[in-house]
């Protein structure tokens, strides 16, 4: 896993500014706010982890390029893909605040580019308390309950037999 310096960040802001969590951020502050929230871009080998199960994380990740599988591994080794993850995905916000053992492995299915940034940056604004940081937050909640209003929809979505 190589980590890019942050002077390399800057040419992937025009692909991060359409990721839904930075919606309605203009390009000239998305990297001072990657910076308060201590984003880093890291690159992933085909096969490598980018979170393990029983681990615990305190960072959210972004798949910038690449294609990232979330899976399960059972007591015997066997694998379960669980979801593929496309680029500008969001991932492992929920358990990197819920203090919980990932249930889940996350690994690159190739070789992939990852912004990674401090969740508890997220819910802990710097001293600025930027426009920018409240238009975040209120991206994220408004993620989280589209992605809860779906889930529940999908219970009740009759089964085709």
């Amino acid at each position: 896993m190589e980590i890019q310096q942050k002077g390399n960040m800057k040419k992937y802001l025009s692909i991060l500014q359409n990721c839904e969590l930075f919606s309605g951020i203009e390009l000239e502050g998305l990297l001072a706010l990657l910076t308060c929230l201590s984003g880093k871009i890291k690159n992933y080998m085909k096969d490598e982890f980018v979170f393990q199960e029983g681990k615990q994380t305190k960072l959210s990740g972004i798949l910038i390029s690449g294609a990232l599988q979330i899976v399960e591994y059972d007591y015997n080794g066997n694998r379960t893909i669980i979801s593929t993850l496309e680029p500008l995905q969001l991932f492992g916000e929920a358990y990197s605040f819920c203090n919980q053992n990932l249930p889940i492995t996350i690994e690159a299915s190739e070789d992939s580019i990852v912004l990674l940034i401090n969740s508890l940056k997220i819910a802990n604004p710097c001293q600025n308390s930027c426009n920018m940081h409240s238009i975040l937050i209120n991206n994220l909640v408004k993620i989280h309950l589209s992605n809860n209003v779906y889930l529940f929809f999908l219970d009740y979505i009759p089964q085709i037999k």
